[in-house]
């Protein structure tokens, strides 16, 4: 799968259901963070909740750790 452009959260017109699990692209627009490398970077200084490692190279946030630090519980 390529990665897609921009920070997308695609909920389909018949389901209001937020995912449980986020990828990156997605938890940097949310967050406010310019990149990545600057969301990697709060993640090691512990200013942002750790990802969960869901495959050999993947990895995603979970909804729920990340709503308190977005302020949207």
């Amino acid at each position: 799968m390529r990665h897609r452009k921009g920070p997308y959260l695609i909920l389909s017109e018949h389901s209001s259901e937020i995912p449980e699990y986020l990828e990156a692209s997605v938890v940097v627009g949310l967050s406010g963070y310019s990149s990545r490398a600057s969301l990697a970077d709060a993640v090691k200084n512990r200013r942002f909740p750790q990802p969960v490692k869901t495959g050999r190279r993947a990895v995603r946030w979970r909804t729920a750790d990340i709503l308190p630090f977005l302020g949207a519980e």
